[in-house]
């Protein structure tokens, strides 16, 4: 994903770390580079077990990392949004996660953001979820609040 300054790559599971690039630094060059959580492996992104993630979106402010398929067999709805206008993208402040699975929707293997939604694409037969990622008035305006699945 690509947010008009940092390149962010998806990692394929919870544990791991996501990595964000700064492409106006020199590619190898270790300072240009981010990792969060910055102990990979800690589950600080997740819970550290088998889901997998197979997909990013971007709103224009948040960066979502879209769950895939579960190894163990089980659903995996688990959405983490990272906030770009926070600054910070080794807080755990920063980010937050929601979980699907509530809507029946869940192993996505794409997403894409119209300018109002964030689509969620499932792989095979699964159910499409449609996230409005922008805030109306009459919606609470909370720091952890930015939108609503339908």
């Amino acid at each position: 994903m690509f947010d008009g300054k940092y390149i962010y790559l998806v990692p394929i599971w919870e544990s791991a770390a996501a990595l964000r690039y700064d492409p106006s630094q020199p590619f190898s060059q270790a300072s240009s580079w981010q990792l969060f959580p910055a102990d990979p492996g800690s589950g600080a992104i997740g819970s550290g077990s088998s889901p997998f993630f197979g997909a990013g979106g971007f709103d224009g402010r948040r960066l979502y990392f879209v769950p895939t398929f579960d190894i163990g067999g089980v659903g995996n709805g688990k959405l983490w949004a990272y906030d770009s206008a926070a600054g910070s993208f080794v807080e755990a402040k920063d980010w937050s996660s929601f979980n699907t699975i509530s809507i029946g929707a869940f192993d996505f293997g794409g997403a894409v953001f119209d300018g109002q939604y964030l689509y969620l694409a499932p792989l095979g037969g699964g159910t499409f979820a449609r996230f409005n990622a922008k805030e109306t008035p009459a919606q609470p305006k909370l720091p952890s609040y930015f939108g609503s699945f339908f």
